[in-house]
C-alpha cells in the first residue's frame, strides 16, 4: 500500500469515527446557563437552566423558575435524538410545580435554544414553551 492510500485511509478512519454517536461539538454547546422567558397557557415566567454534562442517566443540571411560578427543578440527561436533547425534572416543590416533566431542547439557527416542556415524554404537545439565550 503506498503512503497516499495509507494517509487516505486513516483520515476517512477518523472521519467515521468522529460521526459515530452524539455529535460531541453539539453536545459540548449545549453547556452552559441558559436565559429566558416560558410561555404556559396565559402565564409567563422567567426560567434559567444550567446544563452541567451530558451523560445519560446522570444528574445533568438545574431548571430554576421565578416569577409567576416559582421552583428549582433537577434535570437527568435522558439521551439526544437526532439534535433533541431530553432531560427528565424533578422539582424541589409539587405544590407550585409539576413533578416528573419532561423537557426537550434544541439548538436553534441563531445559536438560541429552544425549549419545551410537557408533563410526561408520552405527551405529544407540549405545555410550555421558551426560547432561551445563553447567560451568565
Amino acid at each position: 500500500m503506498n503512503r497516499f492510500r495509507i494517509v487516505l485511509f486513516i483520515v476517512l478512519s477518523v472521519l467515521v469515527a468522529s460521526c459515530s454517536g452524539t455529535d460531541e461539538f453539539a453536545s459540548n454547546s449545549l453547556i452552559g446557563v441558559w436565559n429566558g422567558e416560558v410561555s404556559e397557557r396565559d402565564l409567563l415566567y422567567d426560567l434559567s437552566m444550567r446544563i452541567a454534562r451530558l451523560d445519560t442517566g446522570r444528574a445533568a443540571g438545574t431548571a430554576t423558575y421565578s416569577g409567576a411560578v416559582s421552583c428549582v427543578g433537577t434535570l437527568t440527561f435522558e439521551g439526544e435524538n437526532d439534535g433533541v436533547f431530553a432531560f427528565r425534572e424533578t422539582v424541589d416543590d409539587e405544590t407550585v410545580c409539576a413533578d416528573g416533566g419532561w423537557i426537550e431542547v434544541w439548538r436553534g439557527v441563531d445559536g438560541s435554544l429552544q425549549w419545551e416542556w410537557f408533563r410526561s415524554e408520552a405527551e405529544s404537545q407540549p405545555d410550555a414553551v421558551a426560547t432561551l439565550r445563553r447567560g451568565a
